[in-house]
């Protein structure tokens, strides 16, 4: 009996910690006809150990482009003077300053940031930081100027 007994509580609580353990969402970007894995192209594609950010072009459409960014410490303060921006959190915390404007900002947190708006991103985590980042009309790079205070 005890061994029966020692199996069965054995068995319960491996059910009960399964039960509990927390499930992490699909980050699956719809783009152009295709489905990208986010979690997977962040795997594939760390950071250098000495890079502090990373910018990949994910796709390009008629009126927008997608990147995933990722920042190990911060950026520097800057503008795009002709590009609307989306921002999604995929991963880490930080601060994103907007303008003048501080706000903490965390895995699923969305930010709309328009054209000659200050801004820059501040790592707070162990971890780089990652982001969906869109820019309308489509972003080619050139259009980023610093902006310190």
């Amino acid at each position: 009996m005890d061994g029966f007994r020692t199996r069965w509580i054995a068995v319960s609580v491996l059910l009960v910690l399964a039960a509990c353990a927390t499930t992490t969402a699909a980050l699956n970007l719809h783009l152009g006809g295709q489905v990208i894995d986010l979690g997977r192209f962040l795997k594939d594609h760390p950071l250098a150990p000495q890079q502090n950010i990373r910018v990949d072009l994910i796709g390009t459409g008629e009126t927008s482009s997608v990147h995933v960014v990722q920042v190990r410490d911060s950026e520097a303060p800057h503008v795009h003077a002709n590009h609307d921006l989306r921002v999604v959190v995929l991963r880490g915390r930080g601060t994103l300053v907007i303008g003048h404007r501080k706000i903490r900002a965390g895995v699923g947190s969305v930010f709309e940031i328009e054209r000659g708006t200050r801004h820059y991103f501040v790592n707070a985590g162990p971890r780089p930081a990652a982001a969906l980042a869109t820019f309308t009309p489509p972003y080619d790079g050139s259009d980023m100027a610093p902006a310190p205070d």
